[in-house]
């Protein structure tokens, strides 16, 4: 029993090892990332920012199982008998509220983008260990690590936190090989663990 369990350890410490040496063999101390975000990559971060909303999702389910509700009711109290046409009309709510949040979100996304590129071209993003400085024409922005909520990785996106409104978003093409990808990967995990 004892020689399984020493067993274990070093199977334990040799991986704890090799991870270590992965770490110091692809992760930089301090990255410079440099940030040109398209209008389209900035609705796909916006319609990201609507879906993890607690409110929106709220009034969205609140809205299914009203419609739910009223197929319920409708096949109960109708004579005729069953429609497809009376379920497509009672989810017509909820279709129509999607519609609108996303065309609103497209215009809303399109008046920001035209009336602040500032925001969008020439932003230059540093990530030290001391935490995140974002510099650019009108928006300088810092925050040490121990202020960033949390981060989340997208297929095309990291995207930080702070509180639960400011988020800012690192777009993954902005990085030159896979190998600089895995080792900022590395640095956040490390950074935010902290």
């Amino acid at each position: 029993m004892e020689a399984s369990t020493s067993l274990c350890v070093k199977e334990n410490t040799a991986k704890d090892n090799t991870d270590k040496l992965l770490m110091s063999r692809t992760m930089k101390d301090s990255y410079n990332i440099k940030q040109e975000l398209t209008i389209w990559d900035f609705f796909k971060c916006s319609l990201h920012a609507y879906i993890v909303s607690r409110p929106v999702r709220r009034l969205f389910l609140f809205v299914f199982i009203i419609s739910v509700l009223s197929v319920i009711l409708g096949v109960l109290t109708i004579d005729n008998g069953f429609s497809i046409f009376s379920v497509i009309y009672s989810f017509l709510p909820v279709i129509v509220l999607l519609l609108f949040f996303i065309v609103f979100g497209i215009l809303v996304c399109f008046f920001i983008y035209k009336t602040k590129p500032w925001l969008f071209r020439n932003v230059l993003y540093d990530f030290t260990h001391w935490g995140i400085v974002r510099h650019g024409e009108k928006t300088d922005f810092s925050k040490p690590w121990r202020d960033i909520t949390r981060f989340k990785e997208t297929k095309d996106f990291f995207i930080f936190y702070v509180g639960s409104v400011d988020l800012h978003v690192i777009q993954k093409r902005m990085f030159t090989d896979e190998g600089e990808l895995k080792g900022f990967r590395l640095f956040l995990k490390d950074k935010m663990n902290m």
